[in-house]
């Protein structure tokens, strides 16, 4: 390529500066002209001739191709994103919640003739969005499961492997940065969530909202229901995991057993994984970082090459879809952990198959409404009630508390 893509770059956090580094170790054809940033007093690796404190700089300069936007606020990144695909730009954004929640406009945006990529928003590293507008174009998909935050899956990791508790878990998290600003954005499930909805559009046509989907984090999970797990050779990891069944998507975030010798049971640390079962392709998992600044970046530099002469995405399956409709009204086997057992009134089990008491508390095993669980999402994080999905598992039997398990003192 003779000729370098004039690059304005809004933010220079973790994601942004290793974007800048990696654009300059690898002579990459990018010319990053002006980078605008919020805090002119603010220390950084640059010099001030580099930088802007004003948006409209990057929108109005003619020779700007792309904008590149990496910054936390959802609200302020719509406002830019939304002022760049008006002005006709390419935008690529790995802002996952202001994707998710403003996904329908921003389609409609682009017919001012600018077009938008956020391959980074969703699973840092890896391609899952433009594979499944492409690759997946045409075909059913009857299942997508997966970890999709790096940081929850490096705390859980982390507690099962070396014994670490949660909070000591969370803050090497925070030293290594892979966890968000807000880290209940990342362990409350709310991060992960924004990614699936995403996915939904791209994998079903569906365009629903964030605050539609039932989202249960990890922040209460303890030692009680590690040991549970362990004792039935499971783990316990943050899934996404949207099913269809007939003409109805039912989708949801919250703790899962998984086998620890399924494949989502070895991905581990900040890995992420996604996997996808076709109607003829079968299943695919894809595997790969989910956090940190280097494995998002090179998603952001993949989003900028695909600028170059390429459209953006086809969303084939949202304007071909008459059909396809989310709903909540489904069942699913799960593990709950309750304080006090005047707390299980809440929830309207419809079948409880196992039980048993800890110290503190207790907990049951049995089949609960996802319609349920979504209208007591606010109130399982406020009362610190652990929820666990057994809906991976061939056979949820093997939860069930033997006689001499009634009771367990831990």
């Amino acid at each position: 390529m003779d000729k370098k893509i004039k690059t304005g770059l809004v933010g220079f956090g973790c994601v942004g500066q290793a974007l800048y580094e990696i654009i300059n170790a690898e002579s990459l054809p990018f010319d990053v002209s002006r980078i605008c940033v919020k805090n002119p007093g603010k220390a950084r690796s640059l010099s001030e001739e580099n930088f802007t404190y004003r948006y409209e700089e990057l929108v109005n300069d003619p020779e700007i191709e792309v904008i590149v936007e990496l910054i936390d606020d959802s609200e302020a990144a719509f406002k830019m994103v939304k002022q760049g695909l008006v002005a006709g730009k390419k935008v690529v954004t790995a802002n996952k919640k202001m994707v998710a929640e403003h996904l329908e406009e921003l389609m409609a945006l682009k017919e001012n003739g600018g077009k938008l990529w956020y391959e980074a928003a969703v699973c840092g590293g890896i391609p899952i969005v433009m594979t499944m507008d492409q690759f997946y174009n045409y075909e059913p998909i009857q299942e997508i499961s997966g970890i999709f935050n790096g940081s929850s899956n490096f705390i859980l990791t982390k507690i099962e492997q070396e014994g670490l508790d949660y909070h000591q878990a969370l803050a090497l998290a925070q030293k290594l940065g892979f966890a968000e600003s807000n880290p209940l954005l990342d362990v409350g499930g709310y991060d992960t969530m924004n990614k699936l909805v995403i996915l939904l559009c791209h994998a079903y046509g569906i365009t629903t909202t964030p605050s539609s989907l039932s989202t249960i984090g990890i922040q209460h999970i303890a030692s009680n229901d590690l040991d549970f797990a362990r004792q039935r050779g499971l783990k316990i990891k943050l899934i996404a995991k949207a099913v269809r069944n007939n003409n109805l998507v039912h989708a949801y975030v919250m703790p899962c057993f998984v086998d620890a010798n399924q494949d989502l049971g070895h991905v581990n640390n900040e890995f992420n994984a996604v996997l996808i079962k076709g109607k003829y392709t079968d299943e695919h998992l894809f595997t790969g970082k989910g956090a940190g600044g280097a494995p998002t970046a090179a998603s952001v530099i993949a989003d900028i090459y695909a600028t170059i002469g390429k459209p953006d995405y086809d969303y084939y399956k949202w304007h071909d879809n008459r059909e396809i409709t989310y709903s909540n009204k489904v069942s699913l086997p799960v593990y709950l952990r309750y304080n006090h057992s005047a707390e299980l009134n809440e929830f309207g089990f419809e079948h409880i198959w196992s039980e048993g008491r800890y110290k503190n508390g207790g907990f049951v095993v049995g089949e609960i409404s996802l319609d349920n669980l979504w209208s007591l999402n606010a109130y399982i994080e406020q009362k610190g009630i652990v929820v666990v999905a057994a809906s991976l598992l061939e056979n949820p039997q093997r939860l069930f508390a033997t006689k001499d398990q009634q009771t367990v003192a831990v």
